[in-house]
């Protein structure tokens, strides 16, 4: 499964990026694959929301009680981690470190939706509703916090990525 292409403008690739890396050190910082902009229109400069998104090739079933917390435990650190490290990157917190692009820096961020989006390669459609679920409730806390709904965490499979313009058509 491959992403983009995406505009480097609107394309934050952070888990390779000098920020992650300077920050995480000393380990125990999570970090999701890419931080995108969607844009109102093509040719706007204003975005409409920040996706959060994070990959995986699979799941384990709900039914695996211990290894599929541990696969949403992951999954919300990875998220979460990646959200706060934006935006304590956008605050200035890392100035000398912050490889952000400068379009990420010019947004009105009080007007922005926040999407954390896990994109599963080649699961069915029926098996994402109980990931979802269980992500959504373990995001609750941390939607109220930040001022989205549940329903902004989305678990989707590689061929509605496709349809979602984040992955690639093979």
């Amino acid at each position: 499964m491959e992403f983009g292409p995406f505009d480097e403008e609107v394309f934050f690739h952070i888990e390779k990026s000098g920020l992650y890396q300077h920050v995480n050190s000393g380990g125990g910082v999570s970090a999701a694959e890419f931080l995108l902009l969607r844009c109102k229109t093509p040719s706007s400069a204003e975005a409409s929301s920040l996706w959060v998104v994070e990959a995986k090739s699979s799941s384990p079933r709900p039914e695996s009680n211990i290894r599929f917390r541990e696969f949403i435990e992951e999954i919300k650190s990875k998220l979460h981690d990646s959200l706060c490290l934006a935006i304590a990157a956008l605050m200035g917190r890392h100035a000398s470190r912050c490889d952000l692009p400068e379009r990420f820096h010019e947004q009105d961020w009080s007007t922005i939706v926040i999407k954390l989006v896990l994109v599963i390669n080649g699961h069915d459609k029926k098996w994402l509703e109980p990931v979802s679920d269980a992500l959504q409730k373990t995001f609750k806390p941390i939607a109220m916090i930040w001022g989205f709904s549940s329903g902004d965490v989305v678990v989707i499979n590689d061929e509605m990525g496709v349809r979602h313009g984040l992955v690639r058509k093979e």
